[in-house]
């Protein structure tokens, strides 16, 4: 922040913005996804590394980008999670479909043998 804003930042203003904005990223990522129809869901993961009990790690994050029927895109969701597999994708999935997303025309992504699966089990069975 220094370096881009010319500004210091503490530790205690960044733990007090997050509590601030934690409310309004918790009602973003569950929000309702039956209000339009996604043509196309473009979806990969990525690996971050983060702090976790004091050790830095790798951890996939997950996201899904939704193309609307206006043709605009959209972030659907994300999730974070310990690696990439089947399981965690169809878990993805559900969550999302479980705020109202329904199967799209077409799901784009990557080879990754797990996330072909998942696809074909929450949205063709």
């Amino acid at each position: 922040v220094e370096q881009l804003c010319g500004e210091k930042v503490s530790k205690s203003m960044v733990s007090e913005l997050t509590k601030k904005l934690d409310p309004v990223v918790k009602e973003w990522a569950n929000r309702p996804l039956d209000r339009q129809y996604y043509n196309y869901i473009y979806v990969d993961a990525m690996y971050i590394k983060v702090r976790e009990y004091h050790r830095v790690v790798s951890k996939a994050v997950y996201i899904a980008l939704g193309v609307n029927s206006q043709d605009r895109r959209e972030i659907l969701g994300f999730r974070v999670a310990n690696r990439e597999s089947k399981e965690t994708w169809i878990e993805f999935f559900e969550s999302l479909k479980s705020r109202g997303l329904q199967p799209p025309k077409l799901v784009i992504s990557d080879a990754h043998e797990g996330l072909k699966a998942a696809i074909t089990k929450s949205f063709l069975n």
